[in-house]
């Protein structure tokens, strides 16, 4: 089924490499939440380095081909604040920087915002609270389709964590009241990254059934209105330890995630990679 960019991705389902460390990206502190750009050259992520803003500040690695290995990290500029900004998602023309900020002005303890530029090539300077899908305990992990009419996050309500999906009807404009997405009751979904046709999801849970303490999950389905199917645990990259805040490259081929994930404060998180093995 086509999407709103093009064809599906050809790759689907749990059969990925062995995972191995992003080279050149990690440090001695906690470096989390990886989100790979469309085109591969750039990993944006979170991390408690030393050189931030605030506690946890978004930062940057780029490289010169998909195939090349990432330079050294740079400080996101016109984003971060003294507040902790994490979970970064880069829109498809890499104008808009959706993140997580508990920074003042925030209707929980954390909220999505999103950081605007000219082009891929400028700084981002304008910053937008989405207050409209903002609610009083924290709203994070924000990922968007891209046509940019969908906006899918997690909410940390006090029964557990719920993964929601807002709509709009232009890029441009606000969203509507989200939704809880259907078909994942019972496994506490957090931290949700789609296919580009926004079929199949990679999200974190605590579920019963899992390898260790969080574990990465996939589910997928039909249309973008339909129920999402029985979630499978992808064994291959869990550990005993938390593993994590995935993100899927465009072309459904590449996986980057967390393992000793920050989720409880800082235990020494380090970002991963996998390859998974897809039709020619």
């Amino acid at each position: 089924m086509p999407g709103p960019d093009g064809p599906a991705p050809s790759c689907r389902g749990v059969q990925f490499s062995n995972p191995v460390l992003v080279a050149n990206v990690n440090s001695a502190l906690d470096d989390f939440a990886p989100e790979i750009s469309s085109n591969g050259l750039a990993l944006y992520f979170s991390s408690r380095r030393a050189g931030g803003v605030g506690a946890k500040d978004i930062w940057v690695a780029t490289r010169g081909a998909a195939s090349a290995t990432f330079g050294t990290p740079v400080l996101v500029d016109g984003v971060n604040s003294v507040s902790d900004d994490s979970d970064p998602f880069l829109n498809l023309d890499g104008r808009r920087l959706f993140f997580t900020s508990s920074r003042t002005g925030t209707l929980g303890g954390a909220d999505v915002w999103i950081a605007s530029r000219p082009s891929d090539s400028s700084p981002f300077s304008v910053q937008r609270h989405v207050t409209e899908v903002s609610g009083p305990t924290d709203d994070a992990d924000p990922w968007v389709s891209a046509d940019g009419l969908r906006l899918y996050f997690d909410r940390r309500e006090a029964a557990g964590p719920v993964l929601l999906m807002a709509s709009r009807t232009d890029p441009d404009g606000t969203f509507g009241a989200p939704v809880v997405l259907l078909g994942l009751d019972g496994h506490s979904p957090r931290m949700p990254s789609l296919s580009v046709d926004e079929l199949e999801m990679f999200f974190t849970s605590v579920t019963v059934g899992g390898v260790g303490r969080h574990d990465i999950w996939v589910a997928a389905r039909t249309s973008v209105t339909a129920a999402f199917s029985t979630p499978v645990n992808v064994t291959v990259l869990n550990t005993p330890r938390d593993d994590g805040e995935s993100s899927l490259s465009r072309d459904g081929r590449t996986l980057y995630f967390n393992r000793d994930a920050d989720f409880g404060g800082g235990q020494n998180a380090d970002i991963w990679m996998a390859t998974r093995t897809c039709a020619p």
